[in-house]
């Protein structure tokens, strides 16, 4: 239903007609070109302002006064003169109406629209806070493959301001997916290497036995165990040992025949060498001693753990299983 009409929406007002205040005839004299100067009937003047008052109420309810407002127009005319006017005033004040309940459904539309419009902004607004939310990377998020500048990512190469301004498309499920298949691959290899072992130490006689004097695992430190050094660095995907060089535990025993007696010495002064190169390059390894044991270049991780500068309540963890990094 229609709002109740104002007082500047009566009828009365619309017409700009007050019969119990003027009580002036509304015609109009062609011959001296001015207002009637004629007063109305009394009778006549409490009929309008019935009429006037019943219009009103017709507007609220948005229905015609077409009939009214020819009913009312010889009511405020003198009855001598001016009744034949009556018919082009009742024209003139339909006009007047239409116009104004034009206006009127116009303010309302415009109004309804802008309410839309605050209503369609203030939920973009909530929506856009939302997403803002995510923009900055939480500590707990997995980077892999992106955190050190112009290494390699799935999709690319990226720079620290591409990580943090969003510019670049980090695609962090399927890193995180290859993550866990080098765990598996770790896993695998480390115990397909123990029972090569031991298979070759049942073989070797007691006056053959060889071993091998690194050890890519290094004693436990309060019950975590530090994984093989092999494979990829866990941020940056590089390798954790330069290419060339053989990741320690990877010598095997030959067979017990004459050509593995003969190249004995070579390939201990080739396993000494590895040792060696093998303890230089785990200096440059840092490894999680607080839950995953997994292995990370230094570089790497000190980058890593820069990024939690500046973040209060937030401690450096392991990027691989997010448990607070003990140095």
């Amino acid at each position: 239903m229609d709002q109740p009409l104002s007082h500047q929406n009566t009828l009365s007002s619309i017409l700009k007609v007050y019969p119990l205040d003027e009580h002036r005839c509304l015609g109009y004299t062609l011959s001296n070109r001015r207002r009637c100067m004629n007063p109305t009937n009394a009778t006549s003047r409490n009929t309008a302002s019935s009429l006037l008052e019943r219009g009103t109420r017709m507007l609220e309810q948005a229905e015609s006064i077409d009939s009214l407002l020819e009913c009312l127009a010889p009511m405020v005319l003198c009855r001598r003169y001016h009744q034949n006017q009556a018919r082009g005033l009742a024209s003139r004040w339909k006009e007047k109406v239409t116009t104004h309940i034009r206006e009127q459904e116009a303010r309302r539309e415009a109004e309804s629209q802008a309410e839309v419009e605050d209503e369609a902004e203030e939920h973009s607004e909530e929506e856009q806070g939302e997403l803002n939310l995510g923009i900055e990377p939480p500590p707990d998020a997995t980077w892999r493959g992106s955190i050190i500048p112009g290494f390699r990512t799935s999709s690319g190469h990226v720079t620290w301001s591409d990580v943090f301004e969003g510019n670049h498309d980090i695609q962090t499920r399927p890193q995180t997916e290859n993550v866990e298949e080098r765990r598996e691959s770790n896993t695998e290899t480390v115990s397909t290497r123990e029972e090569r072992q031991q298979e070759i130490s049942r073989v070797e006689t007691p006056s053959r036995t060889h071993t091998v004097s690194i050890s890519t695992r290094i004693p436990e430190r309060k019950g975590i165990t530090r994984r093989p050094i092999e494979g990829d660095c866990g941020i940056c995907i590089l390798p954790l040992l330069d290419e060339t060089v053989q990741p320690a535990g990877d010598t095997q025993a030959g067979d017990d025949d004459a050509d593995y007696e003969s190249d004995t010495g070579d390939e201990s002064d080739s396993a000494s060498s590895v040792a060696t190169v093998s303890i230089e390059e785990s200096e440059e390894l840092v490894w999680c001693k607080a839950r995953c044991g997994i292995n990370y270049h230094r570089n790497c991780l000190k980058t890593w753990i820069d990024t939690f500068r500046g973040k209060p309540g937030h401690s450096p963890t392991c990027p691989t299983c997010r448990s607070v990094w003990r140095r």
